[in-house]
């Protein structure tokens, strides 16, 4: 067991759209079957869009990204109260350049422990290590570059 509380992991996307590869839903997956072995643990899902376009636009796109997310988790089993879903649109971008606007096409999950003991059964899953900054399995990752 391995204590997860603050981990956090991205989810990029291609502009203007809210489409998870399926590499990328599997890394999802994995983690949120971990997340349903484990009451303790909360996912906050947070979407976000580049600040180009309209401000109703991007939040729209924001939203369908994090729900697409939360789909993910709640088919693997996540109860829905688990989950905090966020839509901030482009209201938070800091980016200047087509290489920043990249990074801020995501959804950020992060873990959040309720009570004392938050853990989760990982039994190999190829769940990271404390303090990683990204979610991975064996063979993907739930941080991908893309080219515009």
């Amino acid at each position: 067991a391995k204590v997860l509380d603050g981990l956090q992991g991205d989810v990029l996307f291609r502009t203007g759209s809210a489409e998870i590869t399926p590499e990328m839903a599997n890394g999802i997956h994995v983690l949120a079957e971990a997340v349903a072995k484990s009451p303790a643990l909360k996912v906050r899902v947070d979407g976000y869009a580049d600040p180009r376009g309209t401000a109703d636009a991007n939040l729209k796109l924001s939203e369908a990204r994090a729900n697409a997310v939360r789909d993910l988790f709640l088919a693997a089993g996540v109860d829905e109260e688990a989950l905090e879903v966020n839509a901030y649109g482009k209201s938070q971008s800091v980016a200047a350049d087509s290489d920043g606007y990249a990074l801020e096409r995501r959804v950020r999950q992060t873990l959040q422990a309720q009570g004392q003991n938050a853990v989760a059964q990982t039994g190999g899953s190829g769940l990271p290590k404390e303090g990683s900054s990204m979610v991975s399995t064996p063979a993907t990752s739930l941080q991908v570059n893309e080219n515009e």
